[in-house]
């Protein structure tokens, strides 16, 4: 492989994985908003950011999984 292919490859696979947690982002915000069903914007916002921080939390357990 050239360093233009491997550039383009890797590319490639960060596009999917910005596009994966994306989606992952988008479920865990309906998880939390259907469990908890707010009311108010602040309501939505703390449900978005929890589900935000538990998909963080995820990803840097899986990491640290990959470097073991």
């Amino acid at each position: 492989m050239t360093e233009n292919e491997v550039v383009a490859e890797l590319s490639a696979n960060v596009a999917i994985v910005g596009y994966s947690m994306n989606i992952m982002i988008a479920q865990i915000a309906k998880r939390e908003i259907m469990n908890n069903i707010p009311k108010t914007n602040n309501e939505v916002c703390d449900s978005l950011f929890r589900g935000v921080n538990e998909l963080i939390k995820e990803n840097n357990e899986l990491k640290a999984r990959l470097k073991e």
